[in-house]
């Protein structure tokens, strides 16, 4: 239900945080545009999401120009 509701109010990207996911630290990203799920750490979560940002951005700008 949590996905159909970030696709509906256009969100880029989705976590799914269940206890699992606490426990271990991580949490698994999806970018909502493509539907690819990453494993991202929570300790040091800005940083690699703004990572999976910018190699989405630069993926994008590389389909465009080719």
């Amino acid at each position: 239900a949590q996905m159909k509701y970030a696709d509906k109010i256009g969100a880029l990207y989705s976590i799914v945080l269940g206890d699992n996911e606490l426990a271990e630290g991580n949490g698994n990203i999806k970018n909502m545009k493509n539907g690819e799920i990453k494993k991202i750490s929570l300790n040091n979560f800005a940083e690699q999401f703004m990572k999976i940002k910018l190699d989405d951005a630069l993926s994008s700008l590389e389909d465009t120009i080719i």
